[in-house]
Formats: structure tokens, sequence, C-alpha cells
């Protein structure tokens, strides 16, 4: 068994190289959390 699901090291898998493409779009897309200037408190609220 090769190492290459884990760390991408070792021989490649066809099945999964093709895998890998057809879910790609699907893949976590790291951005800055956008939060909003003034922040309203709800009342009685801290």
């Amino acid at each position: 068994m090769s190492d290459y699901l884990w760390d991408k090291t070792g021989e490649t898998d066809e099945e999964v190289e093709r895998l890998e493409a057809l879910l790609a779009p699907l893949a976590h897309k790291a951005r800055t959390l956008a939060l909003p200037a003034q922040v309203a408190h709800a009342p009685g609220r801290a």
C-alpha cells in the first residue's frame, strides 16, 4: 500500500487521481473572516 493518500508520496493510483480531480471543486478554500465594523448588541446582553 502506498502512502500517497496520506502525504502524496509514493506511487499514485489512477482511480485515486480521478477521484481527486472529480472532488477538487469541493475542496476547502481558506479565506479571511469578514466581520462588520460595528456589532449591534441585543438589549440585556453584554
